[in-house]
């Protein structure tokens, strides 16, 4: 019974993918999106016909422009298979268009136009909305996430508003415990920092990157403090020159060119702490950080694991008032 009705949920899911042509997949989940990748494929093509009327841009790990191949990939979903009830799959992984960018207003953004990126994307979409459904073709659109290092899709951009409105987006994303480390850290709740800090530490085995990240979102944190608070202004610095000659260029280390939705997060968690808490932890972070990678020359290194745990108990502790 069990097995009739599996094969049963899994002919209506072939079912259901193979009546749709246009499906946008993003995530940090490689494996899960791959295999989901996979059924959509199979839904669409038998194996005999994958050759003819299958094909790929781009790769996992790299991204490509629609700029340059945008008539290629046009080209492609616009052919008639030579095979009679034959439909062509065409699968774009990781369009650069399709990614978060930095504010128009950044250090980093200035001097650069958006113009042909955007009218490459706005008329892929409008192909997508216009041409795709008349067409015996199959568009897969994969947008690989990295949320450490703030590659997300930009949920904003004409194809994916478009895939959003023909409930054609789906979502893969790892459950990393670095996420809810970071959210219980900055909530104070040092049980829980320290749960999950160990989970972190015991998946990466001896890599110093939970080491490396603790003191970047921290100094995150620190700017966070000096933006809400407007410290600048109270040292006399105006906002703009606090902003264009004070902080990072880099996104991955400037508070107000990360992701609105980090921004926001940050700017919350920096009302649970003094700017003279911050600053102090960051300094006795110090330790952590010179035997993040142990050096050979290094007379004995002390346990990481323990001095890491008593600075997350010291930092999530409140001071007395």
């Amino acid at each position: 019974m069990s097995e009739s009705n599996s094969q049963r949920l899994a002919s209506g899911a072939r079912s259901s993918l193979a009546g749709s042509s246009f499906f946008l997949i993003h995530g940090d989940d490689l494996a899960k999106i791959e295999n989901f990748k996979e059924q959509i494929v199979q839904a669409h093509l038998r194996p005999e016909e994958r050759d003819e009327n299958y094909s790929e841009y781009g790769t996992f790990g790299s991204r490509f422009s629609l700029n340059t191949a945008l008539g290629d990939i046009m080209a492609e979903l616009s052919t008639v298979s030579f095979l009679p009830d034959t439909r062509r799959v065409a699968v774009l992984y990781n369009p650069q268009e399709l990614y978060e960018g930095r504010s128009a207003g950044s250090k980093a953004g200035r001097g650069k136009s958006n113009k042909p990126g955007k009218s490459a994307i706005e008329a892929f979409a409008h192909f997508i909305e216009t041409q795709l459904p008349s067409l015996q073709s199959v568009l897969i659109v994969i947008v690989e996430e990295d949320y450490e290092q703030y590659k997300r899709v930009a949920k904003q951009n004409p194809i994916y508003q478009l895939a959003q409105k023909r409930s054609a987006v789906y979502s893969f994303k790892e459950v990393g415990p670095q996420f809810a480390f970071f959210d219980a850290l900055f909530a104070r709740k040092a049980e829980e920092a320290i749960m999950h800090w160990r989970d972190w530490l015991s998946r990466v085995g001896g890599s110093p990157r939970p080491y490396i990240q603790l003191a970047s979102q921290l100094r995150l944190l620190i700017q966070a403090k000096v933006v809400a608070t407007k410290l600048y202004e109270r040292r006399g610095v105006p906002r703009n020159v606090f902003e264009n000659e004070m902080l990072p260029a880099d996104p991955q280390y400037n508070i107000l060119l990360t992701p609105d939705w980090r921004r926001e997060k940050l700017l919350k968690a920096s009302a649970q702490f003094s700017l003279v808490e911050l600053l102090d932890a960051y300094e006795k972070l110090e330790i952590l950080q010179k035997y993040a990678i142990p050096l050979s020359t290094d007379a004995s290194v002390p346990d990481r694991n323990l001095l890491s745990e008593i600075w997350i108990l010291n930092f999530c502790a409140r001071k007395e008032e």
